[in-house]
């Protein structure tokens, strides 16, 4: 059953350039996909001898150790997700992952890597989790000559070399922010960060002077108290303020 126009792929050019030609999904791609050889994802094992690939976002969705389910055919192909439209190229030895997944192989007209990097451009409708394989088979593939399509991989493969590099320096950042912080925060505890200000005023107090004036302040505040509560006879209420005056005495002669 053929899908609207509005559903097929859509591409960010409408006119190609001089020979290339609009191809279509089932002469760019065989399906490979098996009903038989999969590996329901309850079965997946944390460890074992073959990677299961599924249409998960991690690349290995789990292992197994049944050599029987193996993908038999040509290699690579590329992995494409039926409800999440996430696409790997593998490689090497695989087991298909449970359903939803599409195993498809490059036709003879196309360079593998440039059908990966068609698949990573053209543009499906999103819906949800249901199926999109409908869509994708009835969309149309811009085919550049053979020739052509290596020199378009190989200058995608070398932005992509760029991208992991800078991507790589970007990760580093959160962690230079990082020291840099710290770097500052011990400049700010041991006076370097205030070390110009404090040059432009010498007239500051001590944290010391600070401290006994404090303390000047509330000796001074509990002699009142304690002659307040004489005049009223409670001397034993002035004595304890007394006793706590006297013991600050220290405090103000450091």
């Amino acid at each position: 059953m053929s899908v609207p126009d509005s559903d097929k792929g859509k591409w960010a050019i409408e006119e190609l350039p001089k020979k290339w030609e609009w191809i279509d999904f089932n002469l760019f791609f065989f399906d490979r996909t098996s009903a038989n050889k999969k590996v329901p994802q309850k079965e997946y094992l944390t460890i074992g001898k073959i990677p299961i690939i599924d249409q998960g976002e991690d690349f290995i969705g789990g292992y197994t150790n049944d050599d029987s389910l193996i993908y038999d055919g040509q290699l690579p192909v590329v992995i494409w997700g039926d409800h999440t439209r996430i696409i790997k190229l593998v490689n090497s030895p695989f087991v298909q992952g449970a359903d939803g997944v599409k195993v498809l192989q490059p036709s003879q007209i196309v360079n593998t890597l440039y059908a990966y990097y068609a698949m990573k451009a053209i543009e499906l409708p999103n819906k949800g989790y249901s199926r999109h394989f409908k869509f994708l088979k009835e969309s149309s593939f811009p085919v550049a000559p053979f020739n052509e399509q290596r020199r378009i991989v190989d200058k995608l493969d070398r932005i992509g070399d760029r991208h992991r590099t800078a991507r790589n320096e970007l990760n580093h950042i959160p962690k230079l922010i990082a020291r840099y912080k710290q770097a500052v925060l011990a400049a700010a505890c041991s006076g370097k960060l205030t070390e110009d200000w404090r040059e432009k005023n010498p007239e500051l107090i001590s944290p010391s002077e600070i401290s006994k004036r404090f303390a000047e302040q509330r000796i001074n505040q509990y002699q009142k108290e304690s002659l307040e509560l004489k005049k009223q006879g409670k001397n034993v209420y002035a004595e304890q303020i007394f006793d706590f005056v006297s013991s600050l005495i220290p405090e103000i002669t450091v």
